[in-house]
């Protein structure tokens, strides 16, 4: 092999833990449902085999010890705060959603465990899901939501001017 085919092998990814297409359209994957009395848009999620639930929507009094791991897509450890039951209203039906709190998650994230569990069949072509029977509309990702990031700082560090530097979050 020559320099330039190893040099390229060293940039080449060497998994691809997901795609999106910039300035398509947002495909309907987002079910609003009325949560701890707010209404909240909840991303189906069937490639995740845990329904994940942000603190910030969570009464904290209600949080039940777990063993529970989290992995993100990117492979790292998502902390978990541990689980919940809450229910959420759709229409006419109360639903129970089991999950686990976390801190890191934005917004709901309603996993395979949960569509199976509500018996849901998804018309991906139509942004329709059946809930228990029941169609719903889904909607695409809430504008306000667009890559959203969040970053804490975890102690004061200064960066000398013109230079990078690695430093710890939360």
């Amino acid at each position: 092999r020559g320099r330039r085919a190893e040099a390229m092998a060293d940039t080449e990814p060497k998994q691809v833990r997901g795609s999106r297409n910039v300035g398509a359209p947002g495909k309907k994957v987002y079910l609003r449902l009325y949560l701890n009395g707010h209404f909240r848009s909840c991303l189906l999620d069937s490639g995740c085999d845990q329904t994940v639930l942000p603190l910030n929507i969570i009464d904290p009094t209600t949080i039940m010890p777990t063993d529970k791991k989290l992995i993100a897509a990117n492979g790292t450890d998502l902390p978990v705060l541990g689980q919940v039951r809450i229910y959420a209203e759709m229409g006419r039906q109360s639903v129970p959603i089991d999950g686990v709190v976390s801190d890191a998650v934005y917004e709901p994230m309603l996993g395979i465990d949960w569509l199976m569990a509500n018996e849901a069949e998804w018309s991906f072509k139509k942004g329709i899901v059946k809930i228990h029977g029941r169609k719903y509309r889904l909607s695409a990702r809430p504008s306000h939501l667009q890559w959203l990031r969040r970053v804490l700082l975890v102690e004061d560090t200064i960066v000398p001017a013109t230079s990078e530097y690695v430093v710890p979050t939360k």
